[in-house]
C-alpha cells in the first residue's frame, strides 16, 4: 500500500474519529450513543494517524487530530490518576466480586476456581441461566446467604441478605440488600440493563433511571454493582452519576475494560478471534457512595465468558457507636 494511500486513509479516519468524538457528548439517540463509548479505541487510531500526518505534513488535518487526542486525553488520562477519596490501605472490609458468566458459557470450573482464588465475601453472578444455577449452588458451603432472580442474577454472601426487595422494571428488575459491616449499615443495589441495541435501547435509558431514583432514596451508603451495558462516557452514564453522588470505584486503577472478551462460546467468529480484544470497552461498574473507601480494583481472568469479572476490594467506615 503506497504512503499516500495510507494517508488519504488517515485524514478519513481523523475526520470521521472526530466526528464521533463530538457528537458522543450529545448522544442521546441510540446509534450515536454507542459511538460514545470508543474513547480509548479512538485515541489509540488517532495518534497512528498524526505519525503518518507528520510524515506528509498535513498540517490542517494535524491539528485536528492533536484536538481529536487532546478530548480523547481529557476522558481517558483523569481515570489513572487517583483522587482525594480513594482509601489506600493495604487492609479491606469487604471483598465484592462481580461476574457476568455469558448465558452461552459452560465453563462452570473456571468461575468456580476463580471465587476460589479470589475469596471473596460478596460474589454477583448475571446471567444466570438454570444450568449455572445449578452448578453454582457449590458455592453454598462458603457462602450461606443468597438471593437470585431465576435466570438472570444470583447474589452469593458470607453477610446476612437483610430485607431483600426487587424494584424497576417488572421483566429485569433490579436487586437491592442491605448489609450490616463493622455496625455499618450498608445498601447494595444490584442491576444489569439490557444491551444498548435499538430495540432495547428506552428500557436500558428507563432501568438506569429507576436504578437512580431509588439510590435517591436510601439513607444508607450505597454500592450499585453490574453489568451497566454503557461506558463513563455515555450520557446516560453521566446522568446516573448526577442523579445519585456515586462514585466509580475505578478511579485512580485505569478504565479496566471488561467487555467484550474472545471465548469458544461466542456466537460469531469476530467475538471468538483475539479481535474482540480491539474494541474491548468498560462496561461493569462498581458505583459507591463516598464515605466507602476502594482500596482496590481490578479485572479478573477470562472465564470463558464474554466479559472480565471485576473484584474491588472496599474499606467500610465503622459507625460510631
Amino acid at each position: 500500500m503506497s504512503q499516500s494511500l495510507l494517508t488519504r486513509l488517515a485524514a478519513i479516519a481523523v475526520i470521521l474519529i472526530t466526528g464521533l468524538t463530538l457528537t458522543s457528548y450529545i448522544a442521546w439517540n441510540s446509534y450515536l450513543e454507542l459511538a460514545s463509548h470508543f474513547k480509548l479505541q479512538y485515541l489509540v487510531v488517532s495518534l497512528l494517524c498524526i505519525l503518518l500526518l507528520l510524515i506528509e505534513r498535513r498540517k490542517k488535518l494535524l491539528f485536528i487530530a492533536l484536538f481529536c487526542i487532546s478530548i480523547q486525553s481529557i476522558e481517558i488520562i483523569p481515570w489513572y490518576f487517583p483522587p482525594f477519596w480513594i482509601g489506600r490501605s493495604e487492609t479491606h472490609d469487604l471483598r465484592i466480586l462481580l461476574s457476568n458468566v455469558y448465558v452461552r458459557n459452560r465453563s462452570y470450573e473456571k468461575v468456580l476456581s476463580l471465587v476460589s482464588e479470589e475469596k471473596p465475601d460478596i460474589a454477583i453472578f448475571q446471567e444466570v441461566a438454570p444450568d449455572w444455577a445449578q452448578q453454582l449452588q457449590a458455592l453454598s458451603s462458603t457462602f450461606p446467604y443468597s438471593f437470585q432472580i431465576p435466570n438472570d442474577q444470583i447474589i452469593y454472601s458470607r453477610f446476612p441478605l437483610n430485607r431483600p426487595a426487587l424494584f424497576g422494571f417488572v421483566l429485569k428488575p433490579s436487586i437491592a440488600v442491605n448489609l450490616t459491616i463493622d455496625r455499618q449499615d450498608i445498601t447494595l443495589v444490584v442491576t444489569h440493563p439490557l444491551p444498548p441495541l435499538p430495540s432495547f435501547f428506552e428500557s436500558r435509558n428507563q432501568q438506569l433511571l429507576d436504578v437512580g431514583r431509588y439510590i435517591q432514596q436510601q439513607k444508607n451508603p450505597v454500592i450499585l454493582m453490574g453489568d451497566l451495558n454503557t461506558t463513563m462516557w455515555s450520557p446516560y452514564y453521566h446522568k446516573l452519576i448526577q442523579d445519585t453522588g456515586l462514585e466509580n470505584a475505578r478511579n485512580g486503577f485505569g478504565l479496566l475494560p471488561t467487555w467484550p472478551v474472545p471465548n469458544p462460546y461466542a456466537s460469531t467468529f469476530l467475538k471468538r478471534s483475539p479481535i474482540a480484544s480491539l474494541f474491548k470497552i468498560p462496561i461493569d461498574h462498581c458505583l459507591l457512595n463516598s464515605l466507602i473507601k476502594v482500596t482496590t480494583i481490578h479485572s479478573g481472568p477470562s472465564v470463558d465468558s464474554d466479559h472480565l469479572p471485576l473484584i474491588v476490594d472496599l474499606a467500610i467506615p465503622a459507625k460510631s457507636a
